[in-house]
């Protein structure tokens, strides 16, 4: 049997487990068809939990006050409802803030937000002052003082969307090498500036420049134009509590989306994925995808150009690019993310293994372990977990019994989930990131 062989019956059968670890709404779509149908017939009687005396879980609510940590739980800015509803392995919570009420997917989604509750408090204190106070009657005198709606109304400003700022900046490139007036060209250039001054303010109040938070895109808009239009300037002591954990690879890159602009992170990109990916159409698709912003897109390609040494890296754009929404698109970048800090901190990688429709990438190490990461909040042994992690353990025993499979999750575990997953010889490690700090 061929290697790709081994590889497709390990990883066919490892697209079901996505049921264990998807957010709800996003349900895998298969046929049999689909998967290589001996190693299915086999496996179409599961072991059932019965067999180590455990009992199927359903997810539970969790109180907010007891799992979050304090200070993100609620702060004088805002307060996460108390019910914490885990289905499909992923958190969902109700923020209120005196800002904007919005529903939240997803542990890393929630800091992502309460970040933004604190820095958007900041920004509140910065329009308080009496220098921003004169940098606005600055900007209101400035000869290209028009041009403020464009960057000041969240609907229409360009940094508001993913892609819109690239889109934009495309235009703005068009219109330079066009026949226009001179005042238009000045326009085009000083717009640039803003959005280089958008950038460093957002990078200061740690907070994504891409946001699709709009809210926090207007208060940006604001205090950038006084800074780019009116010579404001930001204390050193205004920034925001940090609530977010960044891996070495998106520290790194947060530094690189505030210095250049979209369309010099698109050329970037696009040489690393070209040394990477062998297929030109798989590269196109995924820097035109609607829901990779620059940042996103960034810390991805970053993530797996750093996996040295490991081959088929088009199977990880490939499903990167089924991505249907933009916690999808954060959920490729964080698994990209985790291998990195496996291929650096644990053992290399030698190859991506994924299977049909909407299996998740894995990874095969250079010792032969098959290794998957996942972004789990909070998971229990549902008959769903169930069914399809033992026909994954299954599989991979029938094709290969000296294989071991690791399971590194971002979140934590049931008792319960967790001797199953012994039970079946497969390893886990829990708040995966916090290994790598």
């Amino acid at each position: 049997m061929s290697e790709n062989n081994i590889d497709f019956k390990i990883v066919g059968i490892g697209a079901l487990v996505c049921l264990f670890v998807l957010p709800a709404g996003w349900t895998p779509a298969f046929a049999v068809s689909d998967l290589d149908t001996s190693v299915f017939d086999t496996l179409s009687k599961p072991r059932v939990t019965e067999e180590s005396g455990s009992d199927y879980e359903n997810p539970p609510l969790l109180d907010a006050s007891e799992y979050l940590p304090p200070k993100l739980f609620k702060s004088k800015y805002h307060r996460v409802d108390e019910d914490i509803d885990t289905f499909g392995f992923t958190n969902s919570y109700r923020i209120n803030t005196k800002y904007f009420i919005m529903d939240v997917q997803g542990d890393d989604f929630l800091r992502k937000r309460v970040q933004e509750v604190h820095a958007l408090a900041v920004l509140d204190k910065i329009k308080q002052t009496d220098e921003f106070g004169k940098a606005v009657k600055n900007a209101a005198t400035a000869p290209f003082s028009f041009a403020k709606n464009l960057v000041t109304s969240p609907v229409d400003t360009v940094t508001s969307v993913p892609k819109g700022l690239w889109r934009y900046m495309t235009r703005v490139g068009e219109m330079v090498q066009g026949n226009r007036e001179e005042v238009e060209d000045n326009v085009g250039e000083e717009l640039v500036g803003f959005s280089e001054d958008k950038r460093q303010l957002a990078y200061r109040l740690g907070v994504d420049v891409y946001s699709t938070n709009q809210t926090l895109q207007s208060e940006l808009n604001r205090v950038s134009w006084a800074i780019f239009s009116g010579g404001f300037t930001v204390s050193l002591a205004m920034t925001p509590v940090r609530f977010l954990s960044l891996t070495e690879t998106s520290s790194r890159m947060n530094e690189v989306v505030r210095d250049y602009a979209p369309e010099d992170l698109r050329k970037l990109n696009r040489k690393k994925l070209q040394k990477m990916v062998s297929r030109e159409i798989l590269i196109k698709k995924f820097l035109e995808h609607p829901y990779y912003s620059p940042r996103h897109e960034t810390i991805l390609v970053e993530a797996l150009y750093g996996m040295e040494g490991t081959r088929d890296i088009d199977k990880f754009i490939y499903r990167a690019n089924t991505a249907a929404s933009i916690e999808d698109a954060f959920l490729f970048q964080r698994i990209a993310e985790l291998l990195r800090e496996y291929h650096e901190n644990i053992t290399p990688l030698r190859k991506i293994v994924i299977g049909p429709t909407r299996g998740m990438p894995m990874a095969v190490t250079k010792d032969n372990k098959l290794v998957m990461a996942l972004l789990v909040d909070y998971g229990v042994w549902s008959r769903s977990a169930a069914e399809w992690i033992t026909q994954l353990a299954r599989a991979n025993k029938r094709v290969d019994p000296n294989r071991k499979i690791e399971l590194w999750i971002t979140g934590t575990l049931s008792d319960v989930a967790k001797e199953e997953l012994e039970f079946l010889d497969i390893s886990v490690t829990e708040k995966a990131f916090d290994r790598f700090k």
